[in-house]
């Protein structure tokens, strides 16, 4: 049987980072899932102007995922993935606070990284 010296401090990490991370994911795929009625109602996007829309979300996430994640070093990933989701909060309040389409557009673009 493998003990761990510091197993209750490590499991205590790992259980806030879970804890973490289920709410970043609760509140991102909540994000998805109403972004599209937020654009058509209160925008009035089209169906072809929310496929842009995530069409420009995905753009930028796949050429951060490819040109600067895979060039984190080891000793600076935690703090990168931290400093990540800290910048969900502020994309959330543009998002959500968004009365016109640039805000909402910065909202997604802090959304998107």
């Amino acid at each position: 049987m493998y003990f761990c010296v510091n197993y209750p401090t490590e499991h205590a990490k790992l259980e806030s980072l879970g804890l973490i991370y289920y709410l970043y994911l609760f509140l991102y795929s909540g994000l998805e899932f109403t972004l599209t009625f937020l654009t058509h109602h209160f925008f009035g996007y089209s169906s072809m102007q929310q496929g842009w829309m995530f069409f420009g979300i995905g753009l930028i996430m796949a050429i951060l995922q490819g040109a600067f994640v895979r060039k984190i070093p080891a000793q600076n990933i935690a703090s990168t993935a931290s400093m990540g989701l800290l910048l969900i909060v502020p994309s959330f309040l543009c998002v959500g606070l968004a009365y016109t389409p640039i805000l909402l557009h910065v909202g997604l673009f802090l959304f998107a990284v």
